[in-house]
């Protein structure tokens, strides 16, 4: 991984316009995003190009605030946002730039998602953690039922 920018593929066994929905309908986003363990609020989310979105995530112990600008919305290909994250106990403030975009395959919708801007090579490892388990959530949230 490059220090200032992470990107992250998968294969998701739906349409682009259901993974797409995914990122975009409050509802949907809320129950694959929060980590395990943590609950999530949603505030805000006017997801069109120079909309907002607002969030707030974490356990009793540890608060995180997730906000920033839609930059970019092409529905169901791909979304542009600024992305920053807070950490209320530590007062930190990061902020990243976010892509995502799904393209239809055979075998279901590949999901990209490029992150850049981190200041440390650290930051990038735990976004990349951080991900890996969001989409695996998002994964078995879009799974087929039988």
């Amino acid at each position: 991984m490059e220090t200032s920018q992470l990107k992250i593929s998968r294969t998701i066994a739906a349409s682009p316009d259901t993974v797409f929905a995914a990122w975009t309908e409050p509802g949907e986003f809320v129950s694959w995003f929060c980590p395990t363990g943590e609950s999530c609020a949603l505030y805000r989310m006017d997801v069109r190009d120079g909309g907002y979105y607002l969030m707030a995530f974490g356990d009793k112990e540890h608060k995180r605030s997730l906000f920033g600008q839609y930059r970019l919305v092409r529905a169901p290909r791909r979304l542009e946002m600024s992305w920053f994250e807070g950490d209320e106990g530590a007062g930190m403030l990061h902020q990243t730039n976010l892509k995502v975009t799904c393209r239809q395959r055979k075998d279901g919708t590949e999901l990209s998602i490029t992150q850049a801007g981190f200041m440390s090579e650290a930051e990038g490892h735990a976004s990349e953690r951080a991900w890996g388990e969001a989409l695996r959530h998002l994964e078995r949230s879009l799974a087929p039922s039988d």
